[in-house]
């Protein structure tokens, strides 16, 4: 999970969204909004950042750091022999 640790200032009514990019350059809108954000289905490393925004006059736009997900691939898994698996019984792999 993501979170926004320290938001303040702005008048008129503030948002945070969240946005994502694969370079750390070319950023997209997630869609999610609010201070914490758990990211599901991203199958490749991906940058995350958080964007204020409030509707007051002279407002402008606070962009958090960049933060890195890690996707870590599935490990491939082998069974030895031909071993019989059984419910409720241990099994080495």
């Amino acid at each position: 999970t993501l979170n926004v640790v320290s938001a303040t200032g702005g008048t008129g009514t503030c948002s945070v969204t969240w946005w994502s990019s694969p370079d750390n350059s070319l950023w997209t809108n997630t869609g999610a909004t609010g201070n914490s954000y758990s990211p599901t289905g991203i199958t490749s490393n991906t940058y995350f950042q958080a964007r204020r925004s409030c509707t007051g006059v002279g407002c402008n736009e606070g962009t958090s750091n960049s933060q890195l997900v890690t996707v870590n691939p599935d490990p491939d898994i082998t069974i030895t022999a031909s071993q019989q698996i059984c419910a409720n019984a241990s099994v080495t792999l």
